[in-house]
């Protein structure tokens, strides 16, 4: 199902119409775009230490348009995203490459807040955002 499906923008133009046999004319563009907030804190870079090498950082990019991808883990593919109907959660889903794999999965994440900002869990695991947008 694609994220458009609960990004609600109102995106549109009025149309005026001419003085002359009622004809539509030139459009006015939108001057608002409205979207559920959840999908403007999903997007960005969510990561935690490597626990092989705490150098690294491995973790989910959030893309915008329902594309996710993996930071620094090559067998936990992640290819995309939407929104979830509770606001509050995302659902990512890819491609696992490891025992026996490669096989599709799909998991639920809950954005959260961890000492005053924004955390992205995913069963016992908190990624925190690396970027704010």
């Amino acid at each position: 199902m694609p994220i458009c499906r609960r990004l609600t923008a109102c995106c549109w133009a009025i149309r005026r119409p001419l003085p002359t046999g009622g004809k539509l004319g030139e459009t006015t563009p939108a001057l608002k775009v409205v979207t559920d907030p959840a999908y403007v804190t999903a997007i960005g870079r969510w990561v935690e230490p490597n626990p092989i090498d705490p150098e690294q950082e491995q973790g989910i990019e959030i893309r915008v348009n329902g594309v996710a991808a993996s930071i620094n883990m090559l067998t936990l593919r992640y290819e995309a995203w939407e929104l979830a109907p509770e606001g509050d959660r995302i659902i990512l889903s890819g491609v696992s490459e490891g025992s026996g794999g490669p096989y599709p999965f799909e998991q639920t994440a809950e954005i959260i807040e961890m000492d005053g900002k924004p955390a992205l869990k995913i069963d016992a695991v908190v990624l925190t955002k690396k970027d704010l947008i």
